[in-house]
């Protein structure tokens, strides 16, 4: 109370007093930065309200309750509906069906559900939602209060989502590596499509010419870090140092999908010493060059830029806007179609392409892990981890000095052959 009268007392003093004049301009620029900054990162948030929406419409119209009075088995109807959605694709055999244990169904009509890691995923968004309404707390049978998400019901439903995929012989989809000799002929390929543009037009560049250069850097920068692509995109080029000797580049992330505010993961990549044409330090230095003589700012910014004709963009139709997973996927795909390599390789096909060949290299699983980032890397001084990062027989030093396509090719067979079972046959027929 005593605080109350003091701060009362303090307004009153204050409120007779000439006002201070406040940049309003300043203040109202400020906030919408923050807001796009807040949306930027915020595809979980626009992910969630695409499916609030749709629970909203679930509930209010075909269930006749709202947030604040749904029960988990208005929940749980939801979640039984999703599996009549077109993008479910999860084939569930039944016990007695012969083609129990494949993933795809010929002759049998067994039904097609939601995989049950994509069912825990959205059972998480929509208790985030009811939280958001105020049901905050765990679900109370008695007074039916609380989150219908977090009932026992709910729980139990996925439990035996999982039980019955897994009986069923449902496993999840694993990337399809992307190894080196692959990178090779993409490389091939995207250097015979940069040759061809440009000599159409007479040495000029343009918006094509400059995607080419810029998804042939991203792409060996890609597998020589084993990096999430989505992350490479918001890489900085403040962040990126040369080595003194100039063997290599060092690079400071700070934004990542597993990177927290004030975090920092320090990696390099060294010049290659075999194959050239995959250098990522080579491609990259390529790559800042043509688009200085492009026009473009290097000095600062993304290092990866996006293309975009839909707004304003400075040249070409590169802007100041970072490289998006979503463009860079679609370019990879429409490479490797045209390449007529393609494999079912993906984005998400690096990581494990450049781990994988980290240890055929020699190096230990503890590096190779923290390298790819599979778990919770420490943070470290910058200039600390220079001599782990990037020393003699480190990571980076040993992809530098990794032989060409063949000893790639010759990896990647037995890869194949023994993890991804290519040439098994089926046991019993």
């Amino acid at each position: 109370m005593a605080d109350a009268h003091r701060l009362h007392a303090l307004e009153m003093e204050l409120a007779g007093r000439k006002l201070i004049p406040v940049n309003e301009d300043y203040v109202s620029q400020r906030l919408i930065e923050m807001d796009m900054c807040f949306r930027d990162a915020a595809n979980y948030r626009k992910a969630l309200t695409a499916v609030e929406l749709e629970v909203l419409d679930y509930l209010v119209m075909k269930r006749g309750v709202t947030l604040s009075t749904a029960s988990p088995l208005d929940v749980l109807s939801y979640l039984v509906c999703k599996d009549l959605g077109k993008k479910v694709n999860t084939v569930v055999h039944m016990r007695a069906c012969p083609e129990l244990g494949a993933r795809t169904r010929t002759a049998c009509k067994c039904p097609v559900r939601m995989n049950h890691a994509s069912l825990d995923s959205l059972i998480g968004r929509v208790r985030r939602i009811f939280n958001d309404a105020g049901r905050t707390t765990e679900w109370v049978p008695e007074s039916a209060t609380g989150n219908p998400c977090a009932s026992r019901p709910v729980k139990e439903y996925l439990r035996a989502v999982k039980r019955e995929q897994s009986m069923a012989g449902v496993t999840p989809n694993q990337a399809v590596p992307f190894f080196r000799d692959k990178l090779v002929q993409l490389v091939l390929h995207i250097n015979a499509e940069l040759r061809k543009e440009r000599s159409r037009l007479k040495g000029e560049e343009s918006a094509l010419t400059l995607t080419l250069v810029r998804d042939r850097a991203f792409f060996c920068l890609d597998l020589h870090t084993c990096k999430r692509g989505g992350d490479l995109g918001k890489l900085l080029i403040p962040q990126i140092i040369r080595l003194p000797d100039g063997s290599g580049l060092m690079f400071n992330m700070t934004v990542s999908k597993t990177l927290r505010g004030g975090s920092s993961h320090s990696f390099g990549c060294k010049r290659a010493t075999d194959n050239m044409l995959v250098c990522p330090v080579r491609n990259l230095e390529g790559m800042v060059a043509t688009f200085k003589g492009a026009g473009l700012n290097m000095s600062g910014g993304y290092l990866f830029r996006q293309c975009s004709k839909k707004r304003a963009c400075t040249s070409f139709g590169f802007g100041q806007a970072y490289l998006q997973s979503a463009e860079i996927s679609r370019n990879l795909k429409a490479y490797l179609q045209a390449a007529g390599i393609d494999d079912g390789e993906s984005l998400s096909s690096f990581r494990p392409g450049g781990g994988i060949e980290l240890a055929m290299v020699g190096c230990n699983m503890f590096d190779i892990m923290e390298v790819a980032d599979w778990k919770s890397a420490k943070i470290a001084n910058h200039y600390l981890k220079l001599r782990e990062v990037l020393g003699k027989d480190s990571p980076a030093d040993k992809l530098a000095r990794l032989g060409g396509s063949a000893q790639s090719k010759a990896g990647r067979e037995a890869y194949r052959k023994a993890n991804l079972l290519r040439a098994a046959s089926i046991a019993f027929k």
